[in-house]
């Protein structure tokens, strides 16, 4: 693909995705940190729609909309905390193991008026951007995050979110496929592996789209993202890893591991055995 210019209408609106919990929000911000960039966490609220209406239309109208409202009030719908897109919509916990809470709320909010009619806009929604990839990358520059299956998988296990029990209800509207085999899994350690296999394989199956793995991303202070948002190369923010969070339930990483080696899964074409092993076998930090 070749590297946009920043006034390249072709990058204009790009659309962000990725696992849960792959470091999709924490994109987010990052980019808000940008000038003329505005990045949106999960603005719209797809079960309001009719099943008639596609997913590719409702975006055309919200990108449409949304940017005149931003040149004009500055505003945006967005999931946010108080007005500000944190890094993580999660709360940190106050021990190991113990389920966490959602901290981001539906809501307007204030990003200030871009500095240029060619502002570049970011939209994140991970399952049914995911559900529907190949069809969106067609339209749009799609940036698909990725991370550790393991740390993932640790996680998911802490959030209250359906994934925590192996659901993935936005991509299953999209994907009655996945639907069915979800709900044919008595086990949610089973229904997330199926999830995890899912996702990564349509990331590997399209093209169109840019990897970017939380690893790398956190590695270069998020200036990875300069392939697709320019003004990103000027970051300088300091990160750190959480896929050795103590609040994961890392007494459980080696089962975890050892489900995700058995069998052929996709994450394989992304990261490497000894990636896993690697995480499973390290202490917390």
């Amino acid at each position: 693909m070749i590297a946009p210019m920043q006034n390249n209408p072709m990058y204009a609106n790009i659309l962000v995705t990725g696992l849960p919990r792959s470091g999709t929000t924490m994109t987010c911000w990052l980019l808000n940190q940008l000038r003329d960039v505005v990045a949106l966490h999960e603005p719209l609220r797809l079960s309001d729609y009719p099943d008639s209406r596609t997913l590719p239309s409702i975006l055309k109208q919200f990108i449409q909309e949304t940017r005149d409202q931003l040149s004009r009030e500055g505003t945006a719908p967005s999931h946010a905390m108080e007005g500000k897109i944190e890094s993580n919509p999660i709360s940190a916990g106050s021990g190991p193991n113990q389920l966490r809470s959602v901290i981001h709320r539906h809501q307007v909010v204030d990003f200030g008026k871009p500095h240029s009619s060619d502002f570049q806009l970011a939209i994140k929604h991970n399952a049914p951007f995911t559900a529907m990839i190949d069809t969106l990358s067609t339209e749009y520059p799609v940036a698909v995050v990725i991370r550790n299956p393991l740390a993932l998988l640790c996680s998911w296990h802490t959030v209250p979110l359906p994934i925590r029990d192996g659901r993935l209800p936005m991509a299953e509207r999209y994907d009655a496929q996945l639907r069915d085999k979800l709900s044919a899994l008595k086990e949610p350690l089973q229904r997330q592996i199926t999830i995890l296999d899912w996702c990564f394989q349509r990331y590997h199956n399209t093209s169109a789209s840019q990897i970017f793995k939380y690893e790398e991303l956190i590695a270069t202070g998020g200036r990875q993202l300069a392939s697709l948002f320019p003004r990103a190369g000027e970051l300088e923010v300091d990160l750190s890893s959480r896929n050795r969070n103590s609040l994961y339930p890392l007494h459980c990483s080696k089962t975890f591991a050892r489900e995700l080696i058995q069998g052929s899964h996709a994450w394989r074409k992304f990261y490497s055995e000894a990636e896993i092993l690697d995480l499973a076998t390290q202490p917390p930090g």
